[in-house]
């Protein structure tokens, strides 16, 4: 620790400064280096009137191959703008392009999406390089923030959104501001206008990048509220202040949301409909919880965009006037259900650098050369991942509770933070939109307990601010320890998922086809044809195990299938598709009712 304190401030310097190189040479890599369009970001270019440079009849259409480098301005805009601030760095971007096409006397409104990137990287290394200042008299710390920096800010799963239209960049940019101004308040700084000012524009800027992500400043402000509340009266003032800020974010958010009715609609059926009933063990009870009608219980499995001939709007209206509340009361009441809800979602989480999209503009599904953490990470089955989400939470338990420690408040306030953004991000993503998206929705959480991780790992070095006693240093590992084994017990509850897909045959069959995935390893797969059991054979799934890594199951994890079931089959009032894991549980992986699925498979 005396070799940091005397030397740990250049060390972090020259770490920062390869840690924001390497986020600039992603930035501006040529060919553009970014995630392809999967159609959310025409969301923004309604809201700017900036299109790729294509036939207007293009231009909404989702690429997902590859990213676009050529866009315009200027064109049309819409009723599918959805505000944010991504649209407003996006505009900020713009009107600097356009005042230097005006210096240069030539106004051909051409854009480089690299020009965004550009921004919020200069944003990034802003904020890298203040909070590295304010750092400089804890030298620990300040080392600590640079390897974050080059290992996470820059890492390719998060540089790659920079140069996109998306919501996350600026929400990413947004935390890291707010953790930072946190991170200073616990080590002691003033609370003075300007940290104070800052902080209010991270949770604003935060709370408006995407309707996911209104509960995010709360997490912030409530670990800003322990920290300034013993400060005294203006202090107190300050913080009443910043909660009135975070509250008012859900507000205004949700009546943005009631402009927007499509996509309330479509999310409460991708997270009530595909995630929530499947994961209760009786469907009719959830349902009823909900406060929704009996009728919607029949619509389970029937996402918005897996309809299966069936018209979730006209089931179940009552469906998309859900409100939030009670859909959060609901999985809280049923905490299995709330277990396989989380299970399921996380075994479909472990790829965080978003596989089905492209990276490299002009190729086809290609992937940009650079070492991602991520990628590392996605290597690892669902025991890992899990121990990677539990870990810090049971630390910070163990330090509040068992141990009583008080001896780095600063390591806890963060640790507090990370933690509140990790599990609003996985509540928000879950009952927000279901499985739908989840890896990219996910993308603050990941980002928030990568952060817990390095509190966590600080925690096995002895420190001159806190105690070097046994239980101290056994909390860390003690913490992974119970990890490991809440891990394999999650691990044997029903959390495969799948897709179950019929079609007619020509001799009057029906042919059923889809994939699933379970993380504790596919040992068969039957479709159930009103009670009667079809056995059905494994096919290699290579397309899905590239979406839905899973390494290390006792049999593989993801699985095709296809099999021709008797024209009975058509006539059935239910056909379910039921996945065997690895520890002899089986799971309701899908269902459908074959007369609408044949009728229309997937009409939307």
């Amino acid at each position: 620790m005396n070799r940091i304190a005397r030397h740990g401030g250049r060390i972090a310097a020259v770490v920062l400064v390869l840690g924001l190189l390497r986020l600039f040479v992603l930035v501006l890599h040529a060919p553009l280096a970014g995630y392809a369009n999967q159609y959310d970001m025409a969301r923004s270019s309604d809201c700017l009137g900036l299109w790729p440079d294509l036939p207007a009849e293009q231009q909404a259409l989702a690429t997902p191959a590859a990213p676009r480098t050529d866009y315009r301005y200027g064109g049309a805009t819409g009723a599918a703008c959805y505000p944010s601030t991504a649209v407003l760095a996006a505009r900020l971007a713009l009107e600097l392009d356009a005042a230097v096409e005006e210096l240069r006397g030539e106004v051909v409104r051409d854009f480089d999406l690299r020009q965004l990137g550009a921004l919020y990287a200069l944003v990034g290394a802003l904020i890298a390089l203040a909070l590295h200042r304010g750092l400089a008299a804890h030298p620990g710390w300040q080392l600590g923030h640079a390897v974050l920096v080059a290992l996470v800010l820059a890492d390719p799963f998060n540089s790659l959104l920079f140069n996109t239209l998306y919501t996350e960049a600026p929400a990413l940019l947004a935390l890291y501001g707010g953790l930072g101004l946190l991170l200073r308040l616990a080590l002691g700084a003033p609370a003075g206008p300007l940290l104070l000012a800052g902080l209010a524009v991270a949770l604003l800027a935060l709370g408006f990048s995407r309707v996911q992500h209104l509960l995010q400043p709360l997490a912030l402000a409530l670990p800003a509220a322990w920290l300034l509340w013993p400060r005294g009266r203006d202090a107190r003032a300050a913080v009443l202040g910043l909660l009135l800020l975070s509250l008012a974010v859900p507000l205004l958010q949700f009546g943005q949301q009631r402009e927007h009715p499509g996509i309330a609609a479509a999310n409460r059926s991708n997270a009530v409909l595909g995630a929530l009933l499947p994961a209760a063990s009786v469907p009719e009870r959830m349902t009823a919880r909900l406060g929704l009608p009996p009728r919607c219980a029949t619509l389970e499995h029937a996402s918005w965009y897996l309809r299966r001939g069936r018209d979730v709007q006209a089931e179940c209206p009552e469906l998309a006037q859900l409100p939030l509340w009670r859909l959060g009361a609901a999985v809280v009441l049923d905490p299995p259900a709330a277990l396989v809800l989380a299970g399921r979602g996380l075994a479909q989480a472990t790829a965080w650098r978003l596989p089905y999209l492209g990276e490299l503009a002009g190729a086809a599904f290609a992937r940009v050369p650079h070492p991602s953490l991520a990628d590392a990470l996605a290597m690892r089955g669902f025991r890992t991942h899990a121990v990677l989400w539990l870990a810090p939470a049971l630390l910070l338990l163990l330090r509040q509770t068992a141990l009583r420690r008080r001896e780095a408040p600063a390591r806890d306030v963060l640790l507090l933070a990370c933690l509140a953004v990790a599990s609003t991000g996985w509540a928000s993503a879950l009952l927000g939109d279901g499985y739908s998206e989840l890896t990219r929705h996910l993308h603050l959480a990941q980002n928030a307990i990568l952060v817990a991780w390095a509190l966590l790992l600080a925690w096995l070095w002895p420190a001159r601010d806190r105690s070097p006693d046994l239980a101290s240093r056994l909390a860390a590992p003690a913490a992974v320890l119970v990890a490991a084994v809440l891990a394999a017990a999650w691990l044997r509850l029903p959390l495969a998922e799948g897709v179950l897909e019929l079609a007619a045959t020509a001799d009057g069959g029906v042919e059923a086809s889809g994939w699933a995935l379970d993380p504790s390893g596919i040992a068969g797969l039957s479709a159930w044809v009103d009670g009667r059991r079809h056995p059905m054979p494994l096919l290699p799934a290579p397309d899905v195990a590239r979406v839905f890594p899973l390494p290390g199951a006792t049999a593989p994890a993801t699985a095709r299938f296809r099999l021709v079931l008797p024209a009975a089959a058509a006539q059935a009032q239910w056909i379910a598709l039921e996945v065997s894991g690895g520890y002899g549980q089986g799971s309701d992986a899908d269902g459908l009712a074959p007369a609408a699925a044949l009728a229309a498979p997937n009409r939307r």
